[in-house]
């Protein structure tokens, strides 16, 4: 057993330079770590949480869409995406899924149940719409 036991000459001292490249080595380990929870974290998704329409997005609806009520149309994507449960409810990029929602809705003038002014004034807007890209020179037809 004693043959185990080395003497104190014996015994190999770490230098100060190996301290610093041990203690660098931590220190890096620990700066990746911390790297990969922020690009963990980056890549979750989230659920909704904006409680007005943002500039952008009302610009983003008013260009692509006309006919929308941009603020109508945030109050039902924020309304939808709040109630939905559990991870169907969450998503990586909410710009992308308003503009998705922007594109796929049905125009105030072909939805049921809407007054005759709100349906008068969607028929106006695309009318003006239309009449606004003919001045620029632009030839299309509305759906």
């Amino acid at each position: 057993m004693q043959g185990d036991i080395k003497p104190i000459s014996d015994i190999k001292t770490i230098s100060p330079q190996d301290q610093l490249d041990a203690l660098e080595k931590e220190r890096e380990t620990e700066r990746e770590k911390e790297k990969e929870k922020e690009i963990e974290g980056a890549l979750r998704s989230t659920r909704f949480t904006d409680e007005s329409l943002s500039k952008d997005w009302e610009d983003f609806c008013v260009e692509e869409r006309p006919d929308l009520n941009p603020q109508k149309t945030f109050e039902k994507f924020k309304d939808y995406w709040i109630a939905l449960p559990g991870q169907k409810g969450s998503k990586l990029n909410w710009t992308a899924t308003w503009r998705n929602w922007v594109r796929n809705q049905n125009g105030v003038a072909q939805t049921k149940g809407n007054s005759l002014a709100e349906r008068n004034q969607a028929v106006a807007a695309l009318w003006l719409a239309e009449q606004d890209a003919k001045d620029k020179g632009v030839e299309h037809e509305i759906n």
